[in-house]
């Protein structure tokens, strides 16, 4: 198994053997001739038992990937982790990621961040916008209705006024939100969150998006090697998200996308720019 990086770094793993063979990854699933050894991790998974050294100097990007992927719970053991290269995590399920209280990531990348959890932010049943909106409406019309439900989370996007504020060329304001509830007969979806911009009945598109619950980081602390800002950890596309004691700011560049709030959009449906946190319990470190 890989994560014995030294004796002792991680209790012992149990393994079941299946005559099935499955993707060898060097710590969930190790192949043989006649079939595959299959981890028994319980509930967690060390980032140490596909490979990662937190030594501070070997590039762990491959094996934390690895370990994001094969749990729904991940733990940083004591360590430093270097990372230079883009870890994501796409699927629709909950995780919850943990640092020990002397665990840190490194992140050493030109561009992009480094750890991306993300919801797939599939857009259906798109329509229009039948009357202009302001600041602060709970409820929009669109041009029908139908195919939309109660807690469905929707995507509210200007398709052709550009976003004012950012610098960036193609970029649309737009914003997430969460219905209530509907009135079919006057087209109207009641919403659970006010309206954060003026929008214009002639050019706005709302559609039904896949978004991702319960994303949880504890502990996280990241260290920037070089100058770039957009570095960290990014959540987007997802509704619920906490970070409890986090880092310092100094040293934790963490962007917490979620389910409301206004900013731009591009033409793909993943890359928004959202800055509300619904739960977060940062005291102790700010």
């Amino acid at each position: 198994l890989l994560g014995y990086y030294q004796s002792g770094d991680k209790k012992p793993i149990n393994y079941k053997f299946t005559s099935t063979i499955g993707i060898d990854d060097g710590g969930s699933v190790i192949n043989s001739s006649k079939g595959s050894w299959i981890a028994q991790f319980g509930e967690k998974v060390s980032v140490k038992d596909f490979g990662a050294k937190g030594d501070g100097v070997t590039n762990d990007s491959v094996s934390i990937q690895k370990a994001i992927l094969a749990s729904n719970k991940v733990f940083f053991d004591k360590g430093d982790y270097l990372v230079n290269t883009k870890i994501t995590d796409n699927r629709n399920v909950p995780i919850e990621i943990e640092f020990d209280v002397n665990a840190k990531l490194i992140a050493d990348l030109t561009t992009g961040y480094a750890l991306r959890i993300q919801g797939t932010g599939v857009l259906s049943n798109t329509k229009t916008l039948s009357a202009n909106t302001t600041r602060g409406d709970f409820s929009i019309v669109v041009n029908d209705a139908s195919g939309f439900s109660a807690n469905d989370f929707i995507k509210i996007k200007d398709t052709t006024a550009l976003w004012k504020h950012d610098p960036r060329t193609g970029i649309y304001p737009g914003e997430l939100n969460q219905i209530l509830s509907i009135d079919l007969g006057t087209n109207t979806l009641y919403l659970k969150y006010p309206i954060c911009y003026v929008y214009n009945s002639t050019n706005t598109q709302v559609s039904k998006i896949e978004i991702r619950d319960n994303i949880t980081i504890k502990n996280a602390s990241i260290k920037v090697n070089n100058s770039n800002n957009f570095q960290g950890i990014l959540v987007v596309n997802c509704s619920l998200a906490f970070l409890f004691t986090c880092g310092d700011l100094r040293t934790v560049k963490i962007l917490l996308l979620v389910g409301k709030g206004i900013g731009p959009f591009t033409t793909a449906p993943v890359a928004f720019t959202v800055f509300t946190i619904f739960s977060a319990d940062l005291s102790t470190k700010l």
